[in-house]
């Protein structure tokens, strides 16, 4: 009696690990497969790409089909050919630098070199290069340079350009609280990549502007400036007014002259064309009111 009882739970014991066993089976059949990648942390590279990208080329279409493997769940996006692609596990400054120094002294004048890497993520990197000689006539100092940047654009047709330019530069000096400033610089390019970078890319400009102290810690920069738009491709004129804080012979301070041309255009010119080059869609007239 044992003996069946015990031959009786063997056999329902087996027959219920394999149908477990057919069961696990079936499961993992419709399970997808999460495949994660192994990002390796590589601080001094600046290739920009995500990791882990399969791409599928596809003959039948112009696009590239980027599978991202991180997980992976069969669903695919479309990206344009030639897309820039972005490496956010690595660090984009490690390149970055900032350094200058004089190349040669003379009685009260010198020439000075000065280069740098900026990269800002999304936007470009820019590598500059310049020389510049500055000479001192009493109150008078003249200074004259020549420069040269090279851009690489994260996105647009054209994702890389070197722009070459000369500035020059005058200052009088009147009394402690009073000088002249004037200054100009000529690109021979103005190149207009993307909305986000175009406060800083290097424009055509020149311009002058008074300098007053008011006291020993408080002083005001009046002037005015015209600078090349390269969003609205024309000159754009403006003053210069910049209240400022002397601490320790550095002065802090912020120019409200744009702000200041807006206010103005807004209160007496309001019909003033910005001439914004995104042409509006036309709009229907409104249905008359029966």
């Amino acid at each position: 009696m044992n003996r069946a009882a015990i031959t009786i739970a063997a056999i329902l014991l087996s027959v219920g690990s394999a149908t477990a066993q057919e069961s696990t089976g079936d499961l993992s059949k419709d399970r997808p497969n999460l495949e994660w990648p192994q990002a390796s942390i590589q601080p001094y590279s600046l290739n920009f790409e995500m990791p882990k990208f399969i791409e599928q080329k596809d003959t039948a279409s112009t696009a590239t089909a980027i599978q991202l493997n991180s997980p992976t769940f069969a669903r695919k996006l479309q990206l344009e050919p030639e897309a820039p692609k972005f490496r956010f596990n690595q660090n984009p400054y490690a390149f970055d630098f900032n350094t200058s120094g004089a190349i040669a002294t003379w009685d009260n004048g010198a020439l000075i070199g000065a280069g740098n890497r900026t990269t800002l993520p999304g936007l470009y990197s820019n590598q500059q290069a310049s020389f510049s000689a500055v000479q001192q006539f009493g109150d008078l100092t003249l200074s004259a340079g020549v420069s040269a940047d090279r851009y690489q654009m994260f996105q647009g047709p054209d994702r890389l350009r070197t722009q070459f330019g000369v500035h020059g530069n005058l200052s009088y000096r009147f009394s402690d609280n009073l000088s002249l400033h004037l200054f100009g610089s000529y690109y021979n390019q103005n190149p207009f990549y993307t909305v986000g970078a175009l406060p800083y890319i290097n424009t055509t400009n020149f311009g002058g502007y008074f300098d007053v102290g008011m006291g020993e810690h408080f002083g005001m920069m009046l002037g005015g400036q015209a600078t090349y738009d390269t969003m609205t491709r024309r000159m754009l004129a403006a003053p210069i007014v910049m209240p400022y804080v002397k601490i320790n012979d550095v002065k802090l301070g912020v120019d409200v002259g744009w702000l200041i041309r807006d206010l103005l255009i807004d209160a007496f010119a309001p019909d003033y064309q910005r001439q914004n080059p995104t042409i509006a869609p036309p709009v229907a007239p409104m249905p008359p009111i029966r």
